[in-house]
């Protein structure tokens, strides 16, 4: 019988120490991998965006550049800068319009929260691969378009990690 007690005791203790375990894994570890998995998705999601928006503002400068009647290649390239660059500010990053856009003279652009970059750049199509030229230059004839994002991830001050982290 005192056998018995003792047995009844410990699975007592041991189905405590389980119900403890499922709580404190209903309260840290699944809520921690839900803003892991809720950041991750976003970022990727940011990503896509910018990425589309590149994509439209490079095809609108193609189109430009394709169909310029001017002869002179730097009036050309600078029109195609204007209509890069009003392309993708035309776009929109989490619903947000991207006016603010800020066009940087360098491909590594480090940004400010929530500020996005753009850099915009002619290539040469006769070189393997395509090497970057000069605006103005008569053998920029591709349009090459880069952007980055300064992500605050949405939890980020709560945990400590207030950013900002680059997407590009």
């Amino acid at each position: 019988v005192m056998k018995s007690k003792r047995q009844n005791k410990r699975r007592s203790e041991r189905g405590a120490l389980v119900i403890l375990l499922c709580f404190i894994l209903g309260l840290i570890v699944l809520p921690a991998f839900g803003v892991f998995a809720f950041e991750t998705v976003r970022a990727c999601s940011l990503r896509e965006q910018l990425r589309s928006a590149c994509e439209a503002a490079a095809l609108a400068g193609a189109a430009k550049l394709a169909s310029s009647d001017n002869m002179d290649p730097m009036v050309t390239h600078q029109d195609v800068l204007k209509v890069v660059a009003d392309t993708f500010r035309a776009n929109t990053l989490s619903g947000n319009l991207l006016t603010n856009a800020v066009v940087s003279p360098t491909e590594s652009m480090s940004m400010p929260v929530n500020g996005t970059g753009l850099f915009i750049q002619f290539l040469d199509p006769s070189t393997t691969p395509p090497q970057p030229v000069a605006v103005g230059t008569p053998t920029g004839r591709v349009v090459r378009v880069v952007s980055s994002h300064g992500l605050e991830p949405v939890f980020g001050k709560f945990l400590g990690l207030p950013g900002p982290y680059p997407i590009n």
